[in-house]
Order: C-alpha cells, then structure tokens, then sequence
C-alpha cells in the first residue's frame, strides 16, 4: 500500500514537478499555504508518513508551519523535508531547530529526491517502534524501565541531594473502577499522566507509570515546594466527569546515596507511600531509615509467619465482658497472641496489618476460630460454666468464597450451640465491596450465628450499615470521645446511638472502657455491657478460666422485650404493612420513649402533625419537639400519671389535656385527648405508641354557648333601645317578652303598659298605622327582616318617631312565627334632618346664582359620592341635571376614562393632605365631544359628615386648551424636523460678535462638535468659540455680509471640536422672524465638509507632488523634495528612504530629511542586519503598514527593537511599503508625526511616487547615464 505524503509550496510548477517525480511510489496531497497543510493535519486521521515544505511562501511561511507541528504532539513525529533554493547555513540552521528532517535543493534530482524521502521515512519509523516500546501503551509516559534507564543516566552526573524521586498512588482506586467503570478510570490515569508530564517537562524532570494507578518522577530537589507541584497535585486529583476529587498519596526519597541503584531508588519512594495508607490526614510521606527498618522487620515477619503458625505461637487472648449494672461476667472476646518461639512476645500492631495486606490473615484467623471452638467444646465437655466467645472476621476473610462454609462447617464440626461462637466484623469492613459483605454476612445469620458490628464510631460509623447488616450486637468504640472538644456533644450522640440500638432489637457492648467514670456514663444512657481495661485486660486461657469460676455471670444478653404479636423490625421498616398502617391511620398517632419522666417522639404520621395544628413540627427537628412546654403543671401531671397508669396496667389509658401555644390555628390553646398504651421495654426505658385526637372545636363551641346566654342578658338589660319580641294576629299584637327600655321610651313603665294598653298597635298614629300594618303582614309572609318608621303617641301625648328593626324567627317553646324587633328612639334625628333640609335648599339657591360650576363631595369605599351639585356644573359637561342623573345614577363617571386614575389618585391624597388644590381634567359630553375643566378645590369638615369635604369651583377652560394643543403640536413638528436632519440647527438673536441667546438647537449639532446634547450647555458649549481664530474674523464678515443683503447665503470656516479634532463647517445662514421673538432671529443650518474637504486637500497634495516629480530631472533631488513634502504634511522629526539589499540581509537609509534641531540618522544606520526587524519586513512584505503609536508600551518580546527606537529618541512612527517590479524595495518612514496621522492615504500615494523615483534612478545607472548617475553618487544629504 502506498504510503501518504504533503507537498506544500505556493508555486503551482513547483508542486506539479514534484508530484509528476514521486506519484509512482507514494499518494499525494498538494497544498498552496501553510494554513491548508495544518488545516488537512488537524481534520484526517489517515496517517501522513512525510512532509516536503517550502520555505519562502505568502502569508505562513514554511518557519511558521513547522513550529506548529512541533509544538503538536500528534504531528510531531511526521519527518518534514524542507524545499529550499538558498544555501544560506542560517536559514537551514533556524529550519533544523525547528525540527526539519532534512533538505533538499533546487532544481530537483529524482534518484536523490527518491531516495532520501525512503530513508527519512524509514529512520522515522524505526524511531517510532522503538519509541513505542520505551512508553506505556495507556497514558504515553515512559514504563518503569525506561524510567529507571534514563533516571541513572541524569543522576549520575549529579551531586548527592540534587534530585528527588517521588512515588503518587491513588487511593482506593479499584473502588473508582468499580463506581464509574474500567474507561472512566483510564481517563483518570491518563489526566494524571497529562498533568504530570507537563509539569516534569517545566521543571527537567523525567516520569512513568510504574504499574497500575502507581506513578514514579523525578526531578530537581529545588522545586519540592514550587507552585507548579502544588497546582499539579491540585489538577490531577481533578479528572474530568469526576463529581469528587480523588485521594492521591505522595512518597519521596531524596537521593543523598546516589551509588543506590535507580530501582532502589523508586522502591524507596514507593515505601514512603505505603507508609500512611489508610492515614486521611497524611498525604505525603518522605521516606527514612525508620521505614527502611520497618521494611526489613516485615520481612522477619513473613518469613516465619508460616513456621509459627505450625508451631503454635499463635494463641488466642480473652478479654472479658461484663454487665457493669449487676457486676456479672457475660462473655469475652478472644484476641490473637504471638509467643515467639524466644520466649518474647511480637505486638499485634507488628504483625497484624503485615497479614492483611499478603493475605496470611485468613489462615491466622481460620486457626484462632478452630482453637476456640476446641476451647469452647473442652468447656461443656468437662462440665464447666460455659460463656459465648466472640472472634473477629477481617474484610479479607468475609471475601473469600468459601469463609461461611468455613465458619458453619467449623461449629458443626465440634457440635456447639452457634451462640456460643459469636462473630465480629469491623464496620470498616462496610467501606468496599459493601454488597458481597452484606450477603455473606446474612448468609451467617441465617444459618443461626450471631454477628456483632465491631468498632462502631471509630471512624466508618455509617447508619447505612445498621440498615443493611441485620446484626444482633452493636459493639460501641470508645475512641469515639477521645479529643473531642465538646465532650456534651459527643455524649449525646452516643446515648443517640445506644438508644437507636435498642429499638432495633441489638444489644450494645461498649469496648475501650477504661474508666469507672466512662462506664458509670454508660450505664447512665443505657449501656450496661462493657469491655475493657477498667475490668480486665485480654488474659490467657487459664486465667480466664480461673475468672469464670470466681465470678457471677450471665448467660445472656437482654433484647428489646415487645407486646405480642409486635414484629419490631417490620415496625421500623418504612416499606412493611404496620408503617403504612401507622402512616394512614384516621388519627393522629404517634411513638415516643418515656424514660425518667421524660418523653422524646421517634415516630409520627401526618394526622398527627395535623391535630397539633403544625406549629412546632415547621423547621424544628423531631427530637427536639416537647409537647410538655406547652402544659401548665396541671396538664404535665395529668400527662405523666397517665402514662404511670398505662405502664402498671399494661393496657391503654386516656387523659385530656389543654397545651397552650403549641398550635397556629388556636395560639391560645387546644384541647387533646390522649390515649397510650407501652408497646415494648428494655430495662426502664418504655416505648409508647399513642393515638390523639383534637377536641378544641367541641370544647369551644360548649364555651360559647355558655357565654351567649350571659350575653343575651346583658344586651336586654343595656341596650340603647327597646327590644321586643311579639306575636300577630289580626288587628293586634301580643308581646312574647320585652325590655324595660321599650316601655320606657312610651313613657310608661312595664305595669302601666300592661294596664293600660291592650293593643300595641293602637298607640301609632293613625296616619302612620296602615303602612305599619302593611310592613309587618309582609315581613310575617316572607319571614324575612325589614326596617320601617312610623309615630307614636306617648303616655303625655307628646308624638315619639321611631325606627323600627324586624325580623321574623321561631323561638323554642313557642308555636308559631315571632318577630323580634329593636325600637329606637328617632325624635331628635328627625328634627335635625327637617332643619338640614331647610338649610339645604337656602344653599342651593345661592349656588345656582354663582359664575362657575359648584360640587360638594367627600370620598366613600374609594369612590367620589357628590353631595351637592349646582346646575352650572352639569351645564359645563353638557347635560341638565335631571340627565345627567337619569343615565348615571348619581355616579362620577363624565371624566374622560384616561384621566380618571391621575383626578382620583389627586383627590385621594388631598383627603389624607387635607390641603387645597388645583386640577385640570377632560370630560366626555353629552354630545360626545371634549371638554376641558379646571377646578379650584378646598379640603375642609363640616358639621355631621364625618369625611374631608371637597369644595370645588369649576370653569370650562376647553377653548383654552384649544389654542395650548394647537401651539404643542406645532412645537412637536418643529422638534421632529429638527430630530431628523442630518446637519446641526440652531436659532439666535444675537450678532455673531456679541454673546449669542440661542432660542432653540437640534442634536445633531451637538454632536457634529463631540458634544453629549444632555450635558453640551454644561460642558460649555459655545459656537462662536469653537471657530479657529485665524478664521473668525472671516466668519463674521461673511455673517455681516448676509445680514447687510437682508436675506441668506453660505460660507465655509474651521472649527475645533470638544477633542481638539479639527473639522470644515459649512453655514447656511437665513434671516427671519418668529412670532413672540422681538428681534431678528438668525437661522443656521451647519453641514460637516470635513471629508469633501480633505478629498480636494489630498488631490492638491497628489497633484503637487507629481508636477515636481515630472519637472525635476534628478531622481535623488525628486525624492528629496518629496520628502519634505511628507515631512511638512505629517509634522514630523523625520521622513526617510530605506532600502533593503537582499543578498547582504541588510538595510540602509538612503534618503533623509529632518526637522531643524533633529539630527540625522542616515550614517548611523548603514548596513542594520534584518534581525533587529525581521518581523517588520514580514508585515511589508504583505502590503501593510506598520504603525506604532507608543513606542514605551512594546512589550519584552520586542524588547530591542524598543531600545533602539529610543536611543533614537523616537516615539512613535509609521512606515509604508514600497514595492518595484512586484517587490519589496524597502519602505518609506515618518518619525513622531503630530498631524494628520488618520490620513494614510498619503502616506501611501508617497511610497508609490518614490517607488518610482528609485526605479527610474536604477534604470538610469543601468544605461549608464553619466551625468545623472554622477549627480546621484555624489549627491549631498538633503536638509531643510
């Protein structure tokens, strides 16, 4: 198959004589640039076995290309041939050290070209396998012995304490697989790898994967506590995807023995690292003697593991347990023991955690657990007292396959009861692998073992596993309180725990107990087993046996005793029938502990929640509700003897109880019935389950019922009025009950009432009798409530009005309809209305005499309500009264709907205000026109209303408003015009030579002159200031001129804008005359020429310059004047020629003209090497400018370059190309222009002119021309 190169040069002849020489052996791709070749790179995956690259290409040349595909690591193995028709050694030098293969010349020789590409090709892929073989296949970076190889190469050459090796491992990481899968961990190593190799590249150091998720690099010791080792350690435990960072571990060794091989090297930092595995608080490690030490001890350890265990120095320890409450042996744990066979004895701390980490453990385990069976079976064998004996299980016994036949075999083996081998795992072992554990775990339990949780609080405690792991034992660490710093705490939440425990049917043993006060707090909280130091160290078997003799003991441990048929596990599970009976039971419900007087809920459904109202349930956490805080001492003791009762009886008991504040609903209180009953009970400790029920609203109701009967006598004894309740009939009334007042009103008491009248009916007027009559027989039909009025006569003749409040019932014990009714006294209202009625009508005659519209009104519920209105007011909104009235109802609604919301809102808080005021308003007319009001209102109070008064006087102000809306629109035409023109506006009245009073502007205006039009007046805007001086005299001349002709005309000025920026202003002036002004008002539009005027400026300057070309015979004096020309033009310290000589690479100025007082650089500049602007010349090349406006802000990249211009005490300058022939000739430069810098349109024309100049200058050297060529070779250096 044929092999895949690149062919890129920009000569298309080129390209096809190379392909038309290599098409027979290889498949070619033709590229034209640089950026085509890196283009294809990045976008195939076909691989690419070589590269032929010019080097003299537009735009990216072939240094460019080359650089990129050395700074890819995914290209940077692909061999490139550089195509070159120099022979210069620079550039072939510059070419190699940016990774060039090769070279091949113009013109090209087939057998040779042919031949070199199939050996660059095949050296390239020899280097690659070889290459390939040196790395590590996953994450790139050198495997172990390539590290090691090149590691003893560097270290040997170095002194002692030079170079660290470090060893990184990663934590857990077969867990990490296990979570996020085998690729995810790839990624992982390969981040690592990434980061580590870049931060090795910076530093000089070398790294590899050592095996696994090991990692070994080494680097100079002077960089252990760089930043770029603390970023890297940060990064790397980062990966990608990963929502936690991962656990890295570092060990170090630094290399003081360099005659130490490089693996030992490596080994040693490997040893650092293991030495805090498991230490989460530790994650470096730099090795000592002391590991080296403990290297050599392990190695003692493991070579006589295996001989010791066949000797028997392993012996199994016991350390007692003992119910701290009665004093009684219950059991023991049984702890391996070394006896070496010297006679010493190897800590377990030694050995232990050497057999966990090579696997011995589980023969080491497997023969204690036998030798304790045998122990336990010599007990009942010879009759002795037997107790359970605990034996450990490690996460690597639980993990091989055949440990729970092992252990159920081995108890069936020595025929013992299997609880008397008990079994303890340490919860730790929960931390990996959690699901096999758990199944093996109660695969034990269910074939009838006992399994402890071990270690419970000592660094794993997770609630998970008590949920998983059906366990009959908690084992409770007491590491738990070492350095704690709030001992309170720490208490609590181990009573948390024991209780928890309990409930969960698990006995608690706590291990570590080394004190009496320790186990006097144990037994404070209801943990009454305990093992440790405080009875008895682990002892040997013949002491513990002696113990067991001496001893009172136990037999067995005391469980949760619950009611019968309570299945206590289903109760906890929140999936089981009795949790979704609980749940939705009708009631409320709970379950709460009662221990030492002390109630604390563990348990309550929603209904409970509920019936308390939810007021303490809101944030607050279960544990920390107390209903009892809401009793008074009366309700706590009714609570407490209750629950006494249920405890002695042993069956339910019901109390009532009143909590005050416990319920949103009822702050006040509420009414609970409560019925428990004890469910279960370990010790003094009783669970309750209780049922609950809110009786508040019955309770309530029976308390109002009470106090409406008080009330009702109250009110009949107190009432401003008489109350009666009376039967009908025909004719007449009969009078069921009444008060004393409704007699006394009569002027009668109760008796003479009774005496003297026998019809109520006959003491109203008879005037007023036929509509009482009829009032009463309709509300008796309807039987509904009604108010009417009527007159009496009193007892002394005197007439009473009254007002009369009815309404029909039905009273208990009395048949058929009643009417109860409130008789009030209305005399002195009725008088007082007939004396306003009188004063009303003398005010309306006033009001329809005044010259204006007139309305009294107050506001009610939000609304106007008009108390009194003249006609005047309806005549201005074009109704009469009695219209107005008749279509809307005596509401306020003629305001035009979009002024209604600003009168009301006005009125509104002129009420509050209680101040005058003014508003003007539209209404809508009868005839449906417009009409404008103006209104004069006074806030003020008058006799019997309770509101703020609005006194209104009203006009019709609609013509006015007329003639207001006629000038604003006329104003809005004008604004608009003034908006939408593109030249300033402006109107004054002033001479141009006097302070001008402007009447109005645009903002175009503003802005031709870099004015803000908010803030123009503000920042001192001034036409008359901003004209140059040089033409403002002119200016007002020409102002003068139009004003003496008396009509319009136009002229041209300069201005100065806000920013110093120059601009040609062109005025067209006319004279007029505006209503209301009293003076002549000059009227100018101003339109910006700046453009059209530097056009003709810039044909001028073309022109010019062209003509002296043209006249002047001599290139050199042409050139020279030119330059003045530009000089001039830009303001500048300097114009320059400088011409380039291609085969010298080299630079010099040719031509030169300077300011007076600057001094020429022509000399001094001779022969500059392209070096020092070798980037310039790029940009020249491409027809570009090269502009600097701050010399002092080139950065340190350019750093030369920057000193060089200052030393020339330049600033800022500008250079443009100057092309002859289709090539760069060199470039014509301005140094520290101050003018004209944005018009580099004539920079550009000056390159061109000179261009020519330098050609003609050549062609006449060519041809010899003697005179010319004489004058140019011995031409002075210009100056002016």
């Amino acid at each position: 198959m044929k092999k895949r190169i690149f062919v890129v040069d920009d000569s298309k002849v080129e390209r096809v004589l190379l392909c038309g020489l290599l098409e027979k052996e290889y498949v070619i791709e033709e590229l034209d640039c640089g950026e085509k070749c890196l283009a294809s790179l990045g976008r195939d995956t076909s691989p690419v076995s070589a590269i032929l690259l010019d080097i003299m290409m537009p735009g990216m040349d072939g240094y460019q290309v080359l650089e990129q595909i050395k700074k890819n690591p995914a290209w940077n193995t692909i061999p490139v041939i550089v195509i070159t028709g120099m022979s210069d050694e620079t550039a072939q030098t510059r070419a190699l050290s940016l990774g060039a293969a090769a070279f091949i010349s113009k013109p090209f020789n087939q057998a040779l070209l042919l031949q070199m590409l199939r050996n660059t090709i095949e050296l390239c892929e020899r280097a690659s396998f070889a290459n390939h073989l040196r790395k590590d296949k996953l994450t790139g970076l050198y495997n172990r012995e390539t590290f090691l190889f090149e590691a003893s190469r560097l270290v040997t050459h170095k002194m002692a304490g030079f170079y660290v090796i470090d060893c990184l491992n990663v934590d857990h990481f077969k867990a990490i697989n296990d979570v996020y899968g085998i690729e995810a961990g790839d990624v992982a190593l390969c981040h690592i790898a990434q980061h580590l190799h870049e931060v090795m590249s910076r530093l000089g150091g070398l790294c590899c994967r050592v095996a696994g998720d090991v990692f070994g690099y080494l680097y100079p010791n002077r960089y252990v506590n760089s930043e770029d080792l603390k970023e890297f350690a940060y990064v790397a435990a980062r990966p990608p995807s990963f929502d936690r960072p991962l656990n890295l571990r570092f060990g170090r060794y630094v290399i003081y023995d360099p005659t130490l091989s490089c693996n030992a090297m490596l080994d040693r930092a490997i040893l650092a690292q293991e030495s805090i595995k498991g230490h989460f608080d530790t994650r470096l490690a730099v090795y000592d003697e002391s590991m080296r030490a403990a290297m050599l001890l392990e190695q003692r350890i493991v070579n006589e593991m295996r001989t010791a265990l066949e000797s028997g120095e392993f012996e199994p320890w016991f350390q007692p347990q003992y119910n701290h409450a009665t004093g009684a042996l219950i059991g023991s744990e049984a702890l391996v023991r070394w006896h070496h066979s010297d006679g010493s004895f190897i800590p377990v701390c030694e050995f232990l955690p050497i057999f966990e980490r090579n696997g011995f453990i589980y023969e080491l385990d497997k023969f204690i657990w036998e030798r304790v069976c045998q122990i336990i079976r010599s007990w009942i064998d010879s009759g002795r007292q037997v107790l359970p004996v605990s034996v450990n299980i490690s996460r690597y016994d639980i993990l091989r396959h055949d440990c729970v036949s092992y252990i159920i075999n081995l108890v069936d083996k020595y025929h013992l009861s299997r609880d008397l081998l008990r079994l303890e795992i340490t919860e730790s072992a929960f931390s990996e692998s959690t699901t096999q554990i758990v199944g093996a775990i109660k695969a034990l339990i269910s074939a009838g073992s006992t399994v402890e949780i071990d270690d419970f609080g000592s660094g794993y405690s997770s609630l998970n596993t008590l949920k998983n792991v059906p366990a009959s034992v908690l084992k409770l660490d007491m590491r738990f309180l070492e350095g704690a710093e709030d001992s309170q705490r720490g208490g609590n939440i181990l009573e948390s725990i024991v209780r928890m425990a309990k409930w969960l049917g698990m006995a608690v043993i706590a291990e570590g107990v080394e004190t009496r006060e320790h186990a006097d707090f144990l037994k404070s909280i209801g943990c009454f087993y305990v093992q440790g130091y405080f009875y008895s160290r682990p002892i040997p078997l013949e002491e513990y046996e002696k113990l067991i003799v001496q001893n009172h003991v136990e037999e067995k441990l005391v469980h949760l005793m619950t009611v019968d048929n309570l299945d206590n596990s289903a109760f906890w599970d929140p999936k089981s029938t009795e949790t979704l009976i609980f749940n939705s039971y009708i009631g409320g419900a709970c379950i709460f502990e009662y221990h030492n007087g002390k109630v604390e809920l563990l348990r309550i459904n929603e209904r409970y929640v509920q019936e308390f109202g939810g007021a303490q349930f809101g944030s607050v956490p279960l544990s920390d509700v107390e209903p009892e805080k809401y009793m008074d001492d009366e309700n706590k003791e009714k609570m407490h003897s209750n629950l006494r009762k249920a405890i002695e009886t042993g069956k339910e008991s019901m109390c009532e109880l009143f909590l005050v504040g416990a319920s949103e609903e009822n702050p006040a209180g509420i009414y609970l019935t409560a019925t428990a009953r004890v469910i279960a009970r370990t010790g003094d400790h009783y669970l309750f389950y209780c049922v609950i029920s809110n009786i508040t609203k019955q309770r309530l109701a029976e308390k109002k019922q009470r106090e409406l009967s008080s009330a009702l006598e109250a009110i009949m004894g107190s009432a401003n009025g008489g109350i009666t309740a009376m039967r009908y009939y025909d004719g007449g009334v009969a009078i069921v009950f009444s008060n004393d007042k409704y007699y006394e009103q009569m002027g009668y008491t109760r008796e003479q009432f009774e005496s003297e009248v026998s019809n109520a009916l006959d003491l109203v007027f008879p005037e007023d009798r036929v509509s009482v009559e009829t009032n009463i027989a309709k509300l008796m039909r309807t039987r509904s409530s009604g108010v009417f009025e009527y007159r009496i006569v009193k007892r002394d003749g005197s007439p009473l009005h009254v007002r009369c409040y009815g309404s029909v019932t039905q009273i208990d014990g009395i048949d058929g309809d009643v009417m109860v009714s409130v008789v009030t006294d209305i005399t002195e209202l009725v008088r007082t209305q007939e004396a306003s009625s009188r004063s009303a009508s003398q005010l309306q005659a006033v009001l329809e005499n005044i010259n204006g519209g007139v309305a009294v009104s107050v506001v009610r519920d939000g609304k106007i309500k008009n108390l009194l209105v003249n006609d005047k007011y309806f005549e201005h909104i074009g109704y009469t009264r009695e219209e107005y009235n008749a279509q809307f109802k005596g509401r306020f609604t003629s305001i035009h709907p979009d002024d209604q919301a600003g009168v009301m809102a006005m009125i509104r808080q002129a009420t509050i205000d209680e101040k005058p005021y003014r508003c003007e308003f539209r209404v809508i007319r009868k005839d449906g026109s417009i009409g404008w009001l103006f209104s004069n209102v006074k806030v003020c109070h008058l006799a019997g209303i309770d509101e703020p008064v609005h006194l209104a006087v009203t006009n019709d102000v609609t013509e006015l408003r007329k003639v207001q809306l006629e000038e604003k629109i006329t104003a809005q035409k004008l604004a608009s015009v003034l908006k939408n023109i593109n030249s300033g506006v402006m109107a004054v009245t002033n001479l141009p030579e006097h302070k001008q009073d402007y009447l109005f502007t645009n903002d175009a205006l503003f802005e031709m002159f870099g004015y803000s039009p908010k803030t123009a007046w503000k920042d001192g805007f001034d036409m008359l200031a901003m004209i140059l001086p040089e033409d403002r005299a002119q200016g007002i001349r020409d102002m003068q001129r139009i004003m003496r002709s008396g009509g319009k005309g136009s002229f041209d000025y300069r201005c100065r804008k806000k920013d110093g920026q120059i601009i040609h202003v062109r005025n067209h002036t006319s004279i007029c005359r505006i209503a209301g002004v009293k003076d002549n008002v000059y009227l100018s539009v101003l339109t910006d020429i700046t453009d059209e005027q530097m056009v003709e400026d810039y044909f001028c300057f073309v022109n010019g310059i062209a003509r002296d070309i043209l006249a002047q015979p001599y290139s050199s004096v042409a050139i020279d004047d030119t330059l003045h020309r530009l000089r001039e033009f830009f303001d500048a310290d300097r114009s320059y020629v400088v011409e380039i000589d291609i085969d010298s690479q080299v630079s010099n100025i040719t031509y030169e003209v300077c300011r007076d007082g600057v001094s020429s650089e022509m000399e001094r500049l001779q022969g500059a090497p392209y070096s020092v602007t070798d980037s310039w010349f790029v940009t020249l090349n491409q027809n570009e400018y090269i502009r600097i406006d701050d010399v002092e802000a080139l950065g340190d990249d350019e750093k030369e370059l920057r000193e060089l211009l200052q030393s020339r005490h330049i600033h800022s300058l500008i250079c443009a190309p100057v092309f002859g022939s289709k090539r760069l000739m060199g470039y014509v430069g301005i140094d520290n222009p101050s003018m004209h810098t944005n018009q580099l349109n004539h920079l550009e024309v000056i390159s061109d002119f000179i261009a020519i100049l330098l050609m003609r200058r050549n062609l006449f050297k060519s041809l010899n021309m003697e005179k010319i060529a004489e004058y140019e070779k011995n031409r002075e250096p210009y100056n002016y």
